[in-house]
């Protein structure tokens, strides 16, 4: 009987060495798994505790003639309007008055364009909000600034002047009159809005004003006229292609 053949020295080692790097590699995956894993759970925690923390946005109940509006809206689609705004700030005592025309397809395409006295554009696709302002002499650059609509801190008068009422949360509404309501958000709901004063004609049955009162004291004060309902609109109106010689500014 022949003697059974030994493993070559440098075999032996080449294997030796094998195994231990293959235990090193098993050692590394493991603790890689096991720091995936606590830091899933930890996030997880994170995830949970952030939802117990932050109560569910209150839903408002709306009065009968809001509800009333609301209907009316949504089954038209589109809204058209001529706006007057006047702007009042409370530290120097300065107003300002502008106009234009207001555009609405619901659910959520908006077109704000002031053309009086300075003209300058608001528009969104339900996407993103596009903020325009063209150049206010021959030679000089217009700009624009880009937003997701998720970014954009407060819709709370786009949603008042669409009718959207639904869409509004954490909100109290105090009924003034059966043409008067007064809304007051919740803090961190509306951006700067502290209390907003909406107001509906009584012959026709459409909004016909908003006045907002900011912190800090400033005012605004937004009358529609010449509403029109259930227009067809074009998409045109609600994107905005960036003209030349615009700085393009996304936040």
């Amino acid at each position: 009987m022949q003697p059974p053949r030994l493993i070559p020295p440098l075999r032996s080692r080449t294997i030796a060495i094998l195994v231990v790097v293959w235990v090193v590699l098993l050692q590394l995956f493991a603790e890689q798994t096991i720091a995936k894993e606590k830091k899933a759970v930890k996030q997880a925690a994170k995830t949970f505790a952030a939802k117990e923390a932050a109560p569910e946005p209150k839903k408002v109940t709306l009065p009968e003639e809001l509800l009333a509006i609301e209907k009316k809206y949504l089954a038209a689609k589109t809204l058209e309007a001529e706006f007057t705004q006047r702007d009042e700030v409370k530290l120097t005592g300065a107003k300002k008055e502008s106009s234009g025309v207001l555009m609405i397809r619901h659910p959520d395409q908006f077109r704000w364009e002031t053309l009086k006295p300075d003209k300058n554009l608001l528009v969104s696709d339900g996407r993103k909000f596009w903020f325009y302002t063209p150049p206010f002499e021959a030679g000089e650059r217009g700009q624009v600034i880009e937003k997701k609509t998720a970014e954009v801190q407060s819709d709370l008068a786009n949603a008042l002047l669409a009718g959207a009422f639904s869409k509004i949360h954490d909100v109290k509404i105090e009924k003034l009159s059966s043409t008067k309501f007064k809304l007051t958000p919740a803090e961190g709901v509306a951006g700067t809005v502290k209390t907003a004063e909406l107001e509906i004609d009584p012959a026709k049955n459409v909004i016909n004003k908003l006045r907002l009162e900011h912190a800090g004291g400033n005012k605004t004060e937004i009358t529609l006229g010449n509403v029109k309902l259930a227009g067809k609109m074009a998409d045109a109106y609600f994107t905005f292609v960036t003209p030349p010689s615009t700085d393009v500014i996304r936040e």
